[in-house]
């Protein structure tokens, strides 16, 4: 073979070779655009869930397409929903629910379910105030609060920690004359177990009963929250009571004022007395705030906002922010203020306390006061049922907190419940304070 044959042969060769790998670039290519398209058509077609079904694509939970298109979703386009699934707590009990209606051969006990899921959500909170009231027993609460609001045994009561206590005794009360002493915790109402009921529902409970005897088993606490402590019971008589909130006095220059517990028209009626006793002769005002467990907070701020010209009373901490409640006008006394107080001094009283104290209106002498510094709000729900919660905090106008440190005296008398505002060594103490106060 000559030479030129050769070389039209291996250019033959050559040409045949590059038609070869075109045609393969060709067809890879043409599978990668039909892979691109059907890509594409499947996502668009994956919403038509009938049409797809119509040519047997399933579209059932347990397919492939379905658990790469959630997936998909939750990656990209669907990021709301899965918030919604794993930060929700209702969306996961709706899940639960459904799946046990569905599929169960049990039944679900709605009104049970919903006790005990509201009352853990509550409890783990942390909050010791929270409570779940079903539909009827939200609704006894507000039919017996209507019942017989000034009917009792002579008692006030407060709450800490789940356990309802004896807040103050009234003077000359059968409860009183029968040894209740303020401070003793209520574990039983005619063998109706209370542990756990809020002060409410143990006012109404004995509100309910008037002209009733009821058998009180009470505990004289050993321990912080009345775990332990001397168990006695005493029968009292539930009356109508008309026992005065405020009372004075006046002894050796000083004009004594107790408030048993804020009310609506506490402010008022310690405004018009307060300006009698200031006409008399008196070097100085001793308002007794022992064993008041609180009550309105209006009330107790009326009542320090009579005693100060201007300035901050009570800062309110809540979800929505810090309020200031504030005041500024006329004062109905010039006079020292001296505050007596003690461990059962509470909630709306110790922001009255705060609120002189650290104006630098009023000295505080006595005993350290409960901490009981929050605003349990009670709301109701749709379905009848209610919860309470707490709702906000109360901040002392140098910025400290009240809930679970209290309020400290500027004078500590130990056993300031074992004398009267007159005898030693109380008396010495008030003295001490007003001189203090009038530097």
């Amino acid at each position: 073979m000559d030479t030129a044959s050769k070389n039209e042969k291996s250019k033959l060769s050559k040409l045949l070779k590059e038609k070869a790998r075109t045609r393969r670039i060709v067809v890879v290519l043409a599978c990668f655009v039909g892979f691109c398209i059907a890509f594409f058509l499947g996502f668009a077609f994956r919403s038509q869930v009938s049409l797809m079904e119509s040519i047997g694509v399933p579209i059932g939970e347990e397919s492939t397409l379905n658990r790469f298109q959630s997936k998909a979703n939750s990656d990209v386009g669907n990021n709301k929903s899965m918030k919604s699934v794993y930060n929700s707590l209702s969306k996961r009990v709706d899940e639960v629910e459904d799946l046990l209606s569905q599929n169960s051969f049990d039944s679900i006990d709605i009104e049970q379910s919903t006790t005990d899921a509201i009352t853990a959500m509550l409890k783990s909170t942390g909050d010791s105030f929270a409570k779940y009231y079903s539909a009827a027993e939200y609704s006894k609460i507000v039919t017996e609060s209507k019942a017989n609001p000034y009917a009792g045994v002579g008692v006030t009561f407060n709450e800490t920690s789940g356990r309802v206590y004896v807040a103050d005794v009234f003077d000359g009360s059968e409860a009183e004359l029968k040894g209740v002493k303020a401070g003793d915790y209520i574990k039983s109402i005619n063998g109706e177990n209370l542990v756990g009921k809020s002060a409410v529902e143990v006012r109404n409970l004995i509100a309910n009963k008037i002209n009733e005897s009821l058998m009180i088993n009470l505990v004289h606490p050993l321990s912080k929250y009345g775990e332990s402590g001397d168990e006695y019971s005493v029968s009292l008589t539930c009356a109508s009571l008309n026992v005065p909130n405020v009372t004075s006095e006046i002894s050796d220059g000083l004009a004594y004022i107790n408030i048993h517990q804020f009310n609506e028209d506490t402010a008022s009626i310690l405004s018009t007395l307060v300006k009698q006793l200031d006409s008399e002769d008196i070097k100085a005002f001793v308002i007794d705030v022992r064993n008041n467990p609180g009550g309105y907070m209006s009330g107790a701020l009326d009542s320090a906002s009579y005693f100060l010209k201007t300035g901050t009373l009570v800062t309110i901490e809540s979800a929505d922010g810090n309020q200031d409640r504030t005041t500024e006008g006329e004062t109905i006394t010039k006079k020292p203020v001296v505050l007596l107080t003690n461990s059962n001094t509470a909630a709306a009283a110790e922001v009255f306390v705060a609120a002189l104290h650290d104006n630098n209106r009023a000295s505080v002498v006595g005993e350290k006061t409960a901490g009981k510094g929050i605003f349990a709000a009670t709301r109701e729900l749709s379905f009848g049922g209610a919860v309470r919660y707490t709702a906000a905090k109360y901040i002392t106008p140098n910025g400290n907190s009240i809930q679970d440190h209290g309020i400290d005296p500027d004078i500590d008398v130990a056993g300031v419940d074992d004398y009267d505002f007159d005898t030693e060594p109380l008396r010495s103490a008030i003295d001490s304070a007003i001189s203090i106060s009038s530097r």
